[in-house]
């Protein structure tokens, strides 16, 4: 057989360069999928807060809504235990009992990161009314529930070991100045002056029927048990910061809640 030397084949200067280019598109697909990661896991948390957040308002609003339910007027025996009706729709501390009242924004609860709404749970069973309290502490929202007993602070009964659980974390209305800053810089307006934003912001029965008016003053109209509508603004901080930037990620969600129960 004769020998055939030209054969087809590469020479090693263009395998040289089909390596190099090899090396530029996969350094540039890797690169790509590198910022794909980053931005899913980013995003994933912001959804993560974003759903917490949707499901502590729906909760907060079915309280609200069913606040100082049952009233004491559903039941004809007067001699009813005070443990199964709603004295009041939202309870208040310090020196929690149904005659008293104070001004909203004097009282340790309602307040704008904390308040404390009586009724029956859910319609439980036992036909008990309860208190549930939800309090901003350092960041997390915690969510507490624990059968009415009559002639008892609120506010202390609600405050024993175990009734107080985490139910939003990282929740940032009340945060840090440096924490508000940084977020106000990522969100401008976000927090208007620089302020705290308040979870809670009430909403009173006018006098005269007048209609619905934001609780302020020292007026009859701006105690717990005139309380008619509740809204709700809940910025809640991603876990992680973006994976990108490096900036703080967080989202607000916002709700109005309306008490359907008559006054007691």
């Amino acid at each position: 057989m004769p020998n055939k030397k030209n054969q087809a084949g590469f020479t090693l200067l263009e395998m040289m360069v089909g390596a190099a280019i090899f090396l530029v598109v996969s350094g540039a697909v890797m690169a790509l999928l590198n910022v794909s990661q980053k931005r899913y896991k980013t995003d994933t948390q912001v959804l993560g807060a974003f759903q917490e957040a949707r499901l502590a308002i729906d909760q907060m609003t079915r309280d609200i809504n069913d606040a100082g339910y049952p009233p004491k007027s559903q039941f004809l025996n007067p001699a009813t235990p005070a443990s199964m009706y709603a004295q009041t729709p939202y309870a208040w501390s310090p020196g929690y009992v149904a005659q008293a009242t104070c001004a909203i924004g004097a009282c340790t609860t309602p307040s704008n990161f904390d308040l404390i709404v009586e009724t029956n749970v859910d319609n439980n069973n036992s036909r008990n009314v309860s208190w549930v309290r939800y309090q901003l502490l350092t960041g997390t929202l915690y969510r507490g529930v624990v059968v009415k007993t009559p002639g008892v602070d609120a506010a202390t009964a609600t405050s024993q070991p175990g009734v107080m659980a985490p139910y939003v974390t990282n929740v940032v209305n009340n945060a840090s100045a440096a924490t508000i800053a940084s977020l106000n810089n990522d969100y401008p307006g976000l927090f208007p002056g620089g302020a705290p934003v308040p979870i809670f912001t009430y909403y009173c029965d006018l006098p005269n029927n007048a209609g619905v008016g934001l609780c302020t003053g020292a007026g009859v109209n701006n105690t717990p048990n005139n309380i008619r509508e509740v809204g709700i603004t809940l910025i809640v901080r991603a876990k992680g910061v973006d994976e990108q930037s490096g900036d703080i990620r967080a989202v607000t969600l916002n709700g109005m809640a309306r008490r359907i129960n008559p006054n007691q």
